[in-house]
């Protein structure tokens, strides 16, 4: 609505709910089209599944220059702590509608673009960080983030003070680590564990 796009509504056929390991979810729906596939997540995992990418008016094959260049638009955008989302679609026969696979649903995607949000800061959030390092509290985030977005987060929130160090860890490198690592990071406070499933959480 605030960018003027006018609202249809579809019913939905099927749905293929988000989970954490494949980051994103679609809907499949009738349109004045036929059936459609809409499908939404993280940047990364919907240009995945996209073969090709809408340009204006065209659809074009997703070069990798393309490829590259979305990429970039989507660091640029977290490492100023907005968090995206990729949001792609294609035309789908009722057959699949009904009996296909994820994987096969959610594949030959047409991206049709990338939304930016910013969720910001309570304003108060800085000065209990530096309450609670007076406190030796040691503070840690945990998100399912995109890394670049949970930094600039924590830069934004004095997560440490100007002498300290930040530290990110990946969920699948948080996957990978012993239990002793894990402890030694949340102790010693400034860590971000970004991109974390729901379970590790």
């Amino acid at each position: 609505r605030k960018a003027g796009v006018s609202e249809e509504v579809f019913t939905e056929v099927r749905e293929l709910p988000f989970d954490s390991s494949r980051k994103r979810m679609s809907s499949i729906r009738k349109t004045t089209d036929g059936l459609m596939v809409y499908t939404k997540g993280s940047p990364e995992s919907v240009l995945g599944s996209a073969t090709h990418m809408r340009l204006g008016t065209q659809v074009v094959p997703l070069t990798d220059a393309l490829r590259a260049e979305f990429l970039a638009t989507h660091v640029a955008r977290a490492e100023q702590a907005y968090r995206n989302l990729a949001y792609a679609s294609r035309s789908i026969h009722q057959d699949e509608a009904k009996k296909g696979t994820i994987d096969t649903i959610e594949s030959g995607l047409i991206l049709e673009g990338l939304v930016s949000m910013v969720d910001p800061l309570r304003e108060t959030v800085p000065d209990a960080m530096r309450a609670a390092r007076a406190a030796h509290i040691a503070v840690n985030i945990v998100t399912g983030d995109f890394a670049p977005t949970a930094l600039a987060i924590a830069k934004k929130a004095e997560l440490v003070g100007p002498d300290g160090t930040l530290v990110v860890i990946s969920g699948e490198e948080l996957q990978a680590m012993s239990d002793d690592d894990v402890v030694r990071h949340v102790l010693r406070g400034g860590t971000i564990f970004s991109r974390v499933s729901p379970e590790d959480k």
